[in-house]
């Protein structure tokens, strides 16, 4: 688990350190079984992608058995749809078609190790046969990881048998708009899905906008096992489970040690002893034909229109049929989306603007907007300007307020084409507005429209807003994606992008696994982001902040994202750099819960290190219980944090307790990477806890770092703290340098590992480990390490301590002599 670079494949991973990429394009079955077969062989630290051309592969049961690869940081990946040379590609498991033939023993799947990931997408396998195994699977090898992560994404799978059709056993585990129906899972617990926690992996499993239907067995079961506590929060949302043996078990599965979330699904038959709520469906879901196996929606089903406005990775951005996510008031239940849009809409037609509310121009966005707040219910703006690209609407007076539920969707107009790329934007925007430093906002929800009020805000350009160009006072569920704020040639800056703000629910701004929801912000003179309503729960995600659209020239912002008494926000995979101050600020009493995981902060795309002036991460005023990297019972999440002018991630004198920091990855910071209280170094409490931002936790010091030097080296530490009496601490082991601008203190460069530890009733703890380290660092010689209470408080990162080299006990045999 030895990270360096945070690399630009977020919608597949986050993986421990620089890839070797390998793809390969195949359209026989030979190349097809060959180069799923070549799983076996690969080696640390690499990346195979299967690119698979439309068509039906007939396998039978060539690919029988259990694929091994026992290398760390393996990332594995078979993609369906492509055409021939793989030149393009259109996403619908119909067109790429993997048959086992009903040949036994024809199930297959693979057995990974460490921190590996797999990734499906896009493919149909049918008629295979697990012969007492299941038909597909993926899983971990025990113990190895607690930060794999398994995808499986448009996909179909049909009438195939085994003990299950598709079973995931891991830490992370991802299963999305997905069809699992007419297949015979036999045997005892036997499941159309089977998910199982893997054994102290810390799992999870996200199962969204899945047809589960007419298996033999159980549709979803999710298993954890003796108990295993997953860390992760799990959530099944927005799914279709019928016509199964038992839709939903939840049987074995302990929702009161295990935090999960089952809303928005049509359940038939539940077992479990968590409570399902008020939006989960049990009546008939309508499918077309169930007899003739068309599972999706009809015009007339209660499952149309009727999903939970929140997912934990927001919407797939096409259904099975490789169709548009959403089409209506709400996303549809199950694997396929309707064509029933049961919205008002209004085009607009020109870019005028005369600023008056009482009589906007016809065919106007202000006359959209009017129309919008005049309707009864949701409303559809689109555009149809003539022209080509940009077309501008100066706006001369502040917009209409929104009051209702409205999309404004800037991908209608002619000529738009999405971002393909993560960290950086391709984007053709065809729709801006101009705010020329004169209006205070594009669109505003104001405290005065209502919890039910909503904006989602597609596919836009927008600069010269001197308040910020989005601003969300009420309302829930805002949806902001694809759009880009800033960086607009001869425009004045936006004061913000957005602002979530007063008793506004939560927003989701940019998206998982869809580089087309990516956001570019840049160029703010106060905050690119800006969230302070109360209520907090907002996801930021998968946005490029503080660059031009290359994604590595300068379009810093005033911060990069400015938190203030806004909780349980979720901040992850984000490019953060070039700020005038913190790339990500947590300020105020009520800032508690929220989660910094993932990003690049002083990282680009293409692994430079454009960072902010100042901390990368600031903790002030009173903000508590908040988690930086991986939580305090986890390996992952990790944040990758260089080349700020000031410390990685400072907790300041104001700043709270219980804030977690744990898990990362620092390079050519400024300060310390990890500082507590008055900027530099602060020495250890004589009595601790103390008064103070983590309580002053104190660092703990190494007594022994020994570093064998054979050909798989391990690195053996033990070390000591002075802290709270009777209590648990987590102790992580960094290997780099002394910190030039501190030099008793270390960097921690590369993450080595964790171990736990308990005081005794004087305070002190011991503790001792060895850990497995690359080659590569036989360059390092410091180690250095962070202390965390079982409260959450992590102490600055600790003293260098430098490593003795040794050879292994069995060097001096190495010629064969003894």
């Amino acid at each position: 688990m030895f990270r360096r670079f945070l690399l630009p494949l977020f919608a597949l991973c986050l993986v421990s350190g620089p890839l070797r990429a390998d793809v390969v394009c195949v359209d026989t079955v030979s190349e097809l079984v060959n180069a799923i077969a070549s799983f076996e062989y690969q080696v640390d630290g690499t990346s195979r992608t299967v690119k698979v051309v439309q068509g039906t592969y007939l396998v039978g049961n060539q690919l029988g058995g259990t694929f091994a690869s026992y290398p760390n940081s393996v990332t594995f990946s078979i993609k369906g749809g492509y055409t021939a040379g793989c030149a393009s590609r259109t996403v619908n498991p119909a067109n790429t078609v993997i048959d086992g033939n009903d040949q036994a023993n024809s199930g297959f799947g693979f057995s990974m190790y460490g921190d590996a990931n797999a990734f499906i997408e896009g493919l149909t396998f049918t008629r295979f046969d697990g012969s007492g195994w299941p038909a597909f699977h993926i899983g971990l090898d025990v113990g190895s990881s607690n930060i794999a992560r398994f995808t499986i994404r448009h996909c179909r799978f049909t009438r195939s048998a085994g003990t299950s059709i598709v079973r995931m056993n891991g830490p992370e585990m991802r299963f999305i708009n997905n069809l699992v129906a007419d297949n015979l899972p036999v045997g005892t617990g036997r499941a159309g899905v089977l998910l199982e926690y893997a054994y102290e992996a810390g799992s999870g499993a996200i199962v969204t906008n899945n047809t589960i239907a007419t298996n033999s067995g159980s549709g979803l079961r999710l298993l954890d096992y003796d108990g295993q506590v997953g860390v992760r929060f799990s959530e099944i949302t927005n799914n279709i489970l019928w016509n199964n043996v038992a839709d939903l078990d939840l049987g074995a599965f302990d929702p009161f040690i295990n935090p999960i979330f089952v809303e928005g699904n049509v359940v038939e038959d539940y077992t479990g002893v968590l409570p399902l709520g008020s939006s989960n469906q049990t009546g008939n879901p309508q499918f077309v034909n169930l007899a003739g196996s068309n599972y999706r929606l009809s015009l007339t089903s209660p499952a149309v229109n009727s999903g939970v406005g929140y997912q934990s990775l927001g919407y797939p951005d096409k259904d099975l049929d490789g169709d548009e996510r959403v089409t209506g008031t709400k996303i549809d239940r199950g694997a396929y989306e309707s064509s029933l849009d049961d919205r008002t809409s209004f085009i607009v037609t020109n870019v005028g603007d005369n600023g008056s509310n009482a009589n906007p121009l016809a065919g106007s966005l202000r006359a959209a907007i009017k129309a919008a707040n005049a309707a009864p219910g949701p409303f559809w703006i689109s555009f149809a300007i003539g022209g080509s690209c940009p077309r501008i609407i100066n706006l001369t007076t502040t917009m209409l307020d929104v009051v209702g539920d409205v999309t404004i969707d800037g991908r209608t107009q002619s000529g738009w084409s999405p971002n393909t790329f993560y960290g950086r934007s391709d984007a053709t925007l065809c729709v801006v507005l101009n705010g020329s430093g004169a209006t205070a906002h594009a669109f505003r929800v104001p405290a005065a429209a209502g919890s039910s009020a909503r904006l989602a805000a597609f596919g836009m350009m927008f600069a010269g807003f001197t308040d910020a160009a989005l601003r969300l006072e009420n309302g829930h569920d805002h949806r902001i994606a694809g759009n880009q704020f800033g960086a607009v040639p001869f425009t004045s800056a936006n004061g913000a992008a957005v602002r979530v703000t007063g008793s506004s629910g939560g927003a989701f701004v940019g998206g998982y696994d869809d580089p087309a929801s990516m956001n570019l912000i840049a160029g703010s003179s106060v905050a690119g982001i800006h969230l302070d309503n109360s209520s907090g729960g907002n996801t930021i995600a998968n946005n490029v902040i503080g660059f031009q659209t290359d994604g590595t020239s300068a379009g810093g912002n005033g911060t990069g994202i400015f938190v203030y008494n806004s909780p349980n926000n979720d901040i992850q995979y984000n490019f953060i750099g070039y700020s005038d101050s913190t790339a990500i600020t947590l300020s105020g009493p009520s800032t508690q819960g929220n989660e910094i995981q993932y990003n690049g902060i002083g990282a680009d795309w293409l692994n430079g290190t454009p960072g902010n002036t100042g901390a990368g991460i600031g903790i002030l005023f009173g903000a508590h219980d908040n988690t930086v990297g991986a939580p305090l019972l986890g390996a992952y999440g990790w944040n990758y944090i260089a080349g700020n002018t000031g410390p990685g991630v400072w907790i300041s004198a104001s700043g709270g307790v219980g804030n977690r920091v744990l898990y990362n990855t620092y390079w050519d910071n400024g300060a310390i990477d990890i500082d507590l209280g008055a900027a530099g170094p602060t020495a250890n409490q004589p009595s601790n806890p103390a008064s103070g931002p983590n309580r002053l936790q104190n660092y703990p010091t190494f007594t022994l770092a020994q570093r064998s030097t054979g050909a798989n080296p391990t690195l053996a530490v033990s070390g000591q703290l002075h802290s709270a009496p009777n209590t648990a601490y987590r102790f992580e082991v960094y290997i780099g340098r002394c910190d030039p601008s501190a030099p008793t203190r270390g960097t921690a460069e590369y993450w080595i590992g964790r171990v736990n530890s308990l005081s005794n009733a004087q305070g002190d703890a011991t503790f001792s480990a060895v850990f497995s380290v690359p080659s590569f660092l036989g360059s390092l010689s410091q180690v250095s390490a962070t202390a965390t209470s079982s409260s959450g408080d992590t102490s600055e990162i600790g003293e260098c301590f430098t490593i003795t080299n040794v050879a292994p006990p069995d060097a001096l045999f190495e010629d064969g002599f003894e």
